[in-house]
């Protein structure tokens, strides 16, 4: 398969996990106001700046980690079924965001550390599953 279509293909399952990563951050903050329509404002308000962050994270994820991981992986392999495929991208995403922040701060703050990671594990859980239900495992 062309490196052009991996490419593409690859940037097109991130930007899905990054919609499905957004989408889950507004539920999430607004749900820290009981979904009131008053604190809408408030809620979408916070959006433009977490989006902007969540994009520029996420770009040098795919860069760094999912975009190698595709060219490497066969397209004959068994990691391309959706199963094994949400697995491994669920946990890739967490542990990529977890384990640095894990070990390069002093001091962590656990809980907000856990609720990022969990962040990261909806991207590449959805990016994962996207690209192995739309770019099938291709029979031997």
């Amino acid at each position: 398969m062309k490196l052009k279509h991996k490419f593409s293909r690859t940037f097109v399952a991130m930007f899905w996990g990054w919609v499905a990563c957004n989408i889950v951050t507004f539920l999430i903050s607004w749900g820290h106001y009981q979904f009131r329509f008053d604190h809408l404002p408030k809620v979408t308000g916070e959006m433009p700046l977490w989006v902007g962050a969540t994009a520029a994270v996420i770009f040098g994820a795919w860069l760094l980690v999912f975009l190698p991981v595709d060219l490497c992986v066969s397209e004959t392999s068994r990691w391309r079924h959706p199963k094994p495929a949400a697995l491994a991208g669920g946990v890739a995403g967490f542990l990529t965001l977890f384990v640095p922040s894990l070990l390069n701060s002093p001091e962590p703050d656990v809980p907000d550390l856990l609720a990022m990671s969990l962040l990261a594990a909806v991207c590449g859980l959805t990016a994962s599953l996207y690209l192995a239900r739309r770019y099938p495992v291709k029979s031997r």
